[in-house]
């Protein structure tokens, strides 16, 4: 995941991530049903979570309404995001901590994302954009 936080007009910034990225933060946030889903995700799709990710961070009166005690990370924002992408509706994830790393699905262990080039793909997109 890299927060690009110049790009563009001032106050606005763009998270760049992957499917992998997102399915990871999906699974870690009790999301069962979406995290398989987020793998699936054209590199488009994930440009617009990332700005997406953007506009919630900024928003502090707005992330206040969504999840009022979210994590101080952008990763709850890419969350929200996500579930926003795939349900077509706004609500914070079903738990409020993360789960345990050590109990993650191993197509999941990916951290940095080494096996998913998607970020690249996505990160030119965004660039294009811009």
């Amino acid at each position: 995941m890299v927060v690009c936080p110049t790009i563009g007009d001032v106050g606005v910034f763009v998270v760049v991530t992957s499917p992998m990225i997102l399915a990871g933060l999906l699974w870690s946030y009790g999301e069962d049903d979406l995290w398989e889903r987020a793998l699936q995700l054209p590199p488009e799709t994930v440009a617009d979570i990332g700005e997406r990710t953007g506009q919630l961070v900024l928003d502090a009166a707005l992330a206040d309404r969504i999840w009022p005690e979210r994590p101080r990370s952008t990763s709850w924002g890419l969350v929200v995001a996500t579930i926003e992408a795939l349900e077509g509706r706004t609500r914070p994830p079903l738990r409020r901590r993360r789960r345990p790393a050590t109990s993650k699905p191993e197509r999941l262990i990916d951290v940095l994302g080494s096996r998913d080039p998607q970020w690249q793909k996505v990160n030119a997109i965004v660039m294009h954009r811009r």
